[in-house]
């Protein structure tokens, strides 16, 4: 669904009419202009960053460049659940194959991680959190793995 007077927020996930998935960093106003400008990250790959004029990144495909557009609008809203975002940053998180990836992903994901997830995480890392605050258990997380890092790389 898509709503002409929503401005984009950080953090919000936005599928482009050719499929790919991006989010929303900021949005940020031109220093001589004002003009607004989406700054947003491609979800794949090397995670390219773009910056694009809201009302471009807000508007309609040209249905006769694109007649076989998919959606309507140029990047429209992607309606996940919150149940379905968790399981998926869970089974994105299991199967990465270092720390060190684990560390990159919770670092770029930590907007969206939610309790459920680092209960998950710590469980697969053999991690036993103490701490109830959700910011503590997050940087205790990432404390844990970075010191299996450093004694892990002293050992070869």
């Amino acid at each position: 669904m898509h709503m002409e007077h929503h401005i984009p927020q950080k953090g919000e996930r936005y599928r482009h009419f050719k499929g790919n998935l991006y989010e929303v960093l900021a949005v940020a106003s031109h220093s001589e202009t004002a003009q607004q400008l989406v700054i947003y990250e491609g979800l794949y790959r090397e995670h390219p960053v773009y910056a694009r004029p809201l009302e471009q990144f807000m508007g309609r495909v040209d249905a006769e460049k694109y007649p076989d557009r998919g959606q309507e609008y140029r990047f429209e809203l992607e309606e996940e659940s919150e149940a379905g975002n968790g399981q998926s940053l869970i089974m994105e998180f299991l199967d990465l194959d270092t720390k060190e990836e684990k560390v990159e992903f919770l670092q770029r994901e930590r907007m969206n991680i939610t309790e459920d997830f680092l209960c998950a995480a710590a469980m697969s890392l053999d991690y036993v959190e103490s701490k109830e605050d959700p910011d503590l258990r997050y940087e205790d997380l990432m404390h844990y793995l970075k010191t299996l890092i450093r004694y892990e790389n002293r050992r070869r």
